[in-house]
């Protein structure tokens, strides 16, 4: 899937390590800061909405369809880009970060290209 897709959830699976935690995943290869075509606003634009999309399919219980008999404790939105984040793309995932927290909705993501993980505060 794409991040232009932004009404789409692009994966979804249980944890492998505790079946209590649903993980909705965006795959975002859509910014590349050296690609002068496309603006940084953007790709924020793009990404705050595919969150949205997910956050609405997790209340919604839309996963429900694909896990009907599960009762999940925790949500992450896991984000795996495929480019370097910016400063305000990182400010932007620690304020969804923070205004998820009531849903029991957290965010982390990874960078492909060297599988780092990004830690976000709290």
């Amino acid at each position: 899937m794409a991040l232009e897709e932004t009404n789409t959830v692009d994966y979804i699976e249980m944890s492998l390590m505790d079946n209590k935690v649903l993980i909705v995943t965006i795959f975002d290869d859509y910014y590349d800061y050296k690609n002068v075509d496309r603006s940084e606003e953007e790709h924020l634009y793009l990404l705050e909405n595919k969150i949205n999309s997910c956050c609405a399919y997790i209340i919604s219980k839309q996963y429900k369809e694909k896990y009907p008999n599960k009762t999940f404790e925790k949500f992450i939105v896991q984000i795996k880009f495929t480019y370097k984040i910016s400063n305000e793309c990182y400010n932007l995932l620690i304020e969804a970060k923070k205004a998820l927290k009531k849903y029991n909705i957290d965010i982390i993501a990874r960078y492909f290209k060297y599988r780092r993980k990004y830690f976000f505060e709290k």
